[in-house]
């Protein structure tokens, strides 16, 4: 276990799960959840929010290019 000094100034601690002790379902939670994030950049589209924001769609090569 690591000791970490957190902002309040109190000590904290974490504990990690050695890689090697990560099962299957958890890994296949994993790659769900990167799917899911790779899959909503693809879907993208223009918006305009509150106030005339204005955000473009991420080109539609740009995914593949990036991580092909």
């Amino acid at each position: 276990p690591e000791a970490a000094l957190g902002a309040s100034g109190r000590i904290g601690r974490a504990e990690f799960i050695p890689d090697v002790d990560i099962d299957p379902f958890f890994d296949a939670v994993v790659q769900g959840v990167e799917e899911a994030i790779l899959n909503a950049l693809t879907a993208n589209e223009d918006m305009t929010g509150r106030d005339g924001n204005f955000v473009p769609a991420l080109p539609k090569g740009w995914l593949k290019e990036k991580f092909g």
